[in-house]
């Protein structure tokens, strides 16, 4: 749907919208939805039908076409209730536009989808906590924190083209232009880092933002222990960090003072989603998922011109974030699989109950195993790397992580076994 948008509506070339699309299909959070299961896709599929749609009326104008795109947002609501902000943005939209005919469809859209949702929607025990924490918006360092890593990341995801929006021919050899954007890109890059803690956020550090995407890996801490690293792991994330940062500075500075056409349809569907979103309770990466394919419309609005250079670049960061999902998304289901079938097997053979092995989240909740009670534990840590394995278990087994092109250097996950007052009587007796 991603590339079948850029081929009608931006004038793309089919080739070059594949491309784009294997964009928004390869990136981080998307490639990890496909083996978690998550309601993201569904999700998405909707929300991208209602976008489209958007697209259409926007340009024929046909009512046909506003009452599809509400449609398919309603869809994307009874998935997540979050996809209000979809009318919420036509509404918004089309206001600033003085367009008030258009604004009024999304706006009783708007009233009749928070009105079912509060009157009528089935609600789990967490919708019914409190979800959103308005007091958010009182700690500047958590909204700051947030809102610049989560376009900090999308920056990193979409590299070439919030490179690609930089046109040398705007500034038609104007050294005044030149020295005033120059000092502005500086002066962004220096104060939106001066301001940034990302450690208000989650883990401090680049990728950021808790849950999906770790530097070694898929949801790494599903399994105990400090998992395995990759070959250059530090020096890719520390650049692709800094790369983000000098990118995104300079993406603002150009789009102010030289484009001047800052606001439109996506810019706003992406302020409203992020602000309803960084007030609730706790927010994980993949909630950025869905503004990967609207921050492309939103760059691809500017008109950018794919040359020779720009194809082969983009090609380039494609083929990188295919190799990427490739490495994090067969390691994920690898490790997962044998951590699974290996705590089936000790089940199956007799020698434990379910509620007496340790290994992953999907387990203990099904399970409902406990650390406190229990004989088996999976860790990615070995006894050399964690001195309790050495004193208190027994090392059962280690395997490794093993598929072709494999990156991650020492891949193993270890099975050990709970050293028990029984045990040490009958090594003692023997």
């Amino acid at each position: 749907m991603v590339a079948f948008t850029c081929y009608r509506f931006f004038g793309k070339k089919l080739w070059l919208s594949i491309l784009t699309g294997l964009v928004v299909f390869l990136n981080p959070w998307h490639a990890y939805s496909i083996w978690g299961f998550m309601t993201e896709n569904f999700f998405l599929s909707f929300l991208l039908a209602g976008i489209l749609m958007f697209l259409y009326f926007d340009e024929t104008k046909k009512r046909k076409f506003i009452f599809l795109s509400l449609l398919f947002g309603f869809f994307a609501f009874m998935i997540r209730q979050v996809s209000v902000v979809l009318p919420v943005s036509l509404t918004v939209y089309y206001i600033l536009k003085r367009d008030w005919k258009s604004a009024a469809w999304p706006f009783v859209a708007t009233l009749l989808e928070l009105a079912f949702y509060f009157l009528l929607f089935p609600k789990t025990t967490e919708m019914t906590q409190d979800s959103f924490l308005l007091q958010h918006l009182s700690s500047f360092d958590y909204m700051y924190s947030l809102i610049y890593s989560c376009f900090l990341l999308l920056t990193a995801v979409l590299l070439p083209y919030f490179i690609f929006i930089f046109d040398a021919k705007e500034f038609k050899n104007s050294y005044k232009k030149i020295g005033i954007f120059v000092i502005a890109w500086l002066g962004l890059l220096i104060v939106l880092d001066h301001y940034f803690k990302p450690d208000v956020v989650s883990w401090g550090e680049f990728p950021y933002i808790k849950n999906i995407w770790e530097r070694r890996g898929y949801y790494p801490r599903g399994i105990l222990g400090t998992k395995y690293y990759f070959a250059g792991m530090f020096s890719l994330y520390k650049y692709w960090d800094l790369l983000a940062k000098v990118v995104f500075s300079g993406f603002i500075a150009y789009v102010v003072l030289i484009k001047r056409r800052i606001v439109n349809f996506f810019l706003i569907l992406t302020v409203i989603y992020l602000g309803a979103m960084s007030l609730v309770s706790s927010f994980y990466d993949r909630y950025l998922l869905v503004l990967v394919p609207i921050m492309i419309f939103y760059l691809l609005s500017f008109e950018i011109k794919f040359d020779f250079t720009k194809k082969v670049l983009l090609g380039i960061f494609v083929l990188f974030l295919g190799l990427f999902a490739y490495q994090f998304s067969v390691d994920f289901v690898l490790s997962n699989r044998y951590v699974w079938d290996r705590s089936l097997e000790l089940v199956q053979q007799g020698q434990v109950l379910p509620t007496k092995i340790i290994c992953t989240n999907a387990w203990r909740l099904t399970y409902f195993s406990s650390e406190k009670n229990y004989l088996y534990k999976f860790s990615f840590d070995s006894q050399e790397a964690n001195p309790t394995y050495a004193k208190d278990y027994y090392l059962v087994e280690a395997h490794e992580i093993s598929f072709p092109l494999n990156i991650f250097k020492n891949p193993k996950i270890y099975l050990y076994k709970k050293i028990v007052k029984t045990d040490l009587f009958n090594n003692f007796s023997n």
